[in-house]
């Protein structure tokens, strides 16, 4: 990125439009992108790096932009995407990208695909499943789930740089207010990161959720 030295000035408006169910325009669609694994043993096995895209909308005539929650999680699962992809990683399993949408009415994206996983063919080819909700803001990074299945807790611990893993907190979890449940409950390894600590998500479901406030090392420590 660079400075443009543009100005620009909103000055306002020129449609307002409402989409409902009543309107019958109300569709939302989850955004998916993959990388095909290598292995002929392990390629439809299917490893889901998810967060969801939506936040809450406009209330009372105020914009909620939902930096933390959960721009800051699908952020993170578009760039690990572009950094794997421009490095032409070749994964023996299958990465699946997953950015949900419908989680702030219940999770209605991610259960939809975990219903009918268009892709992957069936539940049972999804071996795990990684969910990003809120890791914009904070000192730590809580990983429910990892003491669920410390098999995937081991691999993640393998390689990982000592300093990151100063900042991961392993936690058992389990179903919960976020996107993994479509996929625990269905028999996923799944584990959630979701930051804490520190100024903590102070602006939770309000309007000043705002970008500046992001800080981006968390962001990397989540990636």
């Amino acid at each position: 990125s660079r400075a443009t030295g543009i100005a620009v000035t909103l000055k306002g408006y020129d449609v307002v439009r409402r989409y409902d169910e009543q309107y019958d325009n109300n569709t939302a669609r989850n955004v998916l992108a993959k990388i095909e694994g290598v292995d002929p043993q392990l390629k439809d096995q299917y490893v889901l790096v998810g967060a969801h895209l939506d936040h809450v909308g406009v209330r009372g005539g105020y914009v909620y932009n939902g930096a933390d929650d959960n721009a800051s999680g699908s952020g993170v699962v578009l760039e690990l995407a572009r950094v794997l992809a421009e490095a032409k990683v070749q994964p023996r399993r299958t990465l699946l990208f997953c950015c949900w949408t419908g989680e702030e009415r219940g999770l209605l994206g991610s259960n939809h695909f975990a219903k009918e996983p268009c892709d992957a063919g069936g539940i049972e080819r999804i071996v795990a499943c990684f969910n990003l909700d809120m890791v914009g803001m904070g000192e730590v990074l809580n990983a429910p789930g990892a003491l669920n299945f410390p098999t995937v807790w081991d691999v993640i611990k393998r390689d990982q740089d000592a300093e990151i893993m100063k900042r991961l907190k392993p936690r058992e979890g389990g179903p919960g207010g976020s996107d993994h449940s479509a996929f625990i409950v269905r028999g996923v390894e799944s584990m959630l990161l979701i930051s804490s600590g520190g100024v903590g998500h102070q602006d939770y479901h309000q309007p000043e959720d705002d970008a500046g406030k992001i800080d981006p090392a968390m962001l990397r420590t989540a990636g």
